[in-house]
Parts: C-alpha cells; structure tokens; sequence
C-alpha cells in the first residue's frame, strides 16, 4: 500500500527540489500554485487518455518524478507515464471520484478503445482536506466504486460456479468492506464532507484488495461493463455516476436486488442526476439489449 500524506498540497509542493513532471487539470491548475522553476506542467486532458500520446510527450523531455494532481484523468495519466519510464510517482488528490489513487491499473485508451493497463501505484498519496472538500458532489462518486463490490461478487460466485474462477479469501474481504460501506454511507450521507478522510480510506481499500488478487474480480463486474457503455456514449460523465447505474440495472438481471443500495440510489435522487446528464430509459434499454461480455471477466452477461 501507498504512503499516506495527511498536509497541505501546496506546502508538499513548495518542498519538492526535484525536476517533475506535473500532470494535472484545469481544475488543480486553478487551487493551486504550481508554476516552479523545477516543474514541467501538463494538463492531462491535452492527450485526451491516449498512450501513444502521452508516452510520446513524456518521452520527449527530462524528468526525475511524476506527480498527478486532480482526479481519475490525471492519476491514471501520472501513474502511466511513471509505469512506462519507471519514475518514481507522488499523487495528490483533488476529489475521491474514484479508488485510483490506490490501484496498479490504469483507465486509458489505445486504438480508440478504452483499456485497462498495467500502471504504477503512487509512492505517496497527499491528502488535502481542505483541498478536496473543494470538489462537493464529486466526492461521492468514488464510494459507489466500492458498491460495485455487490454485483462483482455475485458475477463472481458465477464464474465459480462455472469453473472459470475460484472464489478465495479476497471473496470475504470485499464483502467486509461493502457491508462496512453501505453503512456508512447510510449514516453519513448529509456529512459526507465531515467524514471525508474515512471515505478516503474506505475507497483506498477497495483498490488495495483489486491489486492483491492482481485483478479487479472483487469490485468489476457486469455493472462495470454496463457503465463502459454510457461512458461511451456521454463524455466526461463521472464514472461513479455510470457505475450506480451499472449496479442498479445488473442488480436486477442478477436477481441480487439490495435493499440498501436501492435507498442510497434514492439518497442521491439518481433520477434526478441521469436527467442532467441525458441518461433516459431509452438509453439504459439499449444499453442492456446490447451488452457484450469481456473476455477476462466472467459475469452473468456470459449466461444470458
């Protein structure tokens, strides 16, 4: 697991000797004050997730270090680039929209599609409270990728009972913490910015049990599947947002229906949401008529 860093972000910036690469976006640009003499500054979205563009650029130039500072863009591309170049990697958090800030894998796309890769984890994670409590609603998208352990697990006891893959003590584990999670959230939900060093944790967690199994079986399943769909079809759409909606639905086809995942996504007014961001029954429809399985996840789309 990574070293966690509990300080101010500028501070921890204002220290660094070190030439750096720093990949961030427009949104770290504006919190923070990141011109140094020692930093190469590059915003993430510039490369549009692409890794031909990205390594071609960082190639290019001289660096000792990488440092992501913002949400998934900018940690996927940071952790990236210090993978491919063999870099050490610091991270600083800007929001907790997802868990990658803990994993070893990263969300980019090679030949127009969207691929997981094999990335570094960061060497040290710089926790902000201040910072991040800057990103309001985005805070809470990173705790429904803990919720995907619900339909992970189940797409799980699936391939086992396939003979595709054995469930182990990773099984157990993740359940834990989900079961941990939903109480949380349920508790919690009106004060989430009170409690955000706990969900830091919590989301933490999720990632470290995904590289210990070396894959991410026990939170990925078929909702993550279905989120990859409206992903496709809506840019810049958080992917908490899509993995919720990849819960609730796959939930359903599963016939794993959660009592207390279904009162969270009336919580949030999911509804409400889908509606700003143009996700329509139509689109869910079409969605689930034309589901595809993964080759290397095992989940209930394979028995449909």
């Amino acid at each position: 697991m990574n070293s966690f860093i509990e300080m101010n972000a500028q501070k921890f910036l204002d220290k660094i000797e070190d030439k750096c690469l720093i990949v961030c976006t427009n949104s770290s640009i504006k919190n923070l004050s990141l011109v140094k003499a020692n930093f190469i500054i590059c915003n993430a979205f510039q490369f549009e997730k692409k890794t031909k563009d990205i390594i071609n650029f960082a190639s290019s130039i001289e660096f000792d270090r990488v440092i992501g500072v913002g949400g998934g863009t900018a940690i996927d591309t940071a952790k990236y680039i210090a993978y491919v170049l063999n870099k050490p990697i610091d991270a600083i958090i800007t929001m907790l929209s997802t868990n990658v800030y803990a994993t070893n894998k990263a969300c980019l796309i090679e030949d127009v599609e969207k691929v997981t890769l094999q990335a570094k984890t960061p060497d040290h994670v710089v926790f902000d409270e201040d910072l991040i409590k800057k990103a309001g609603i985005y805070n809470m998208w990173g705790l429904f990728d803990v919720l995907s352990i619900h339909t992970a697990l189940w797409d799980w006891k699936i391939a086992d009972a396939y003979g595709v893959e054995k469930i182990n003590k990773y099984y157990n584990r993740a359940k834990h913490l989900l079961e941990y999670t939903i109480n949380f959230i349920l508790k919690n939900y009106k004060m989430l910015d009170k409690n955000l060093k706990e969900e830091y944790h919590l989301i933490a967690e999720s990632g470290e049990i995904t590289n210990l199994y070396g894959s991410g079986r026990p939170e990925s399943g078929s909702e993550h599947i279905f989120a990859k769909e409206i992903e496709k079809r809506i840019l810049n759409i958080p992917h908490g947002l899509a993995v919720i909606n990849g819960i609730h639905e796959m939930s359903i086809i599963q016939n794993n229906v959660d009592e207390n995942i279904e009162k969270i996504i009336e919580l949030i007014e999911l509804d409400k949401i889908n509606k700003q961001y143009n996700i329509d029954k139509k689109m869910i429809k079409e969605i689930k008529e034309n589901l595809k399985p993964r080759k290397d996840r095992f989940t209930v789309i394979d028995t449909l």
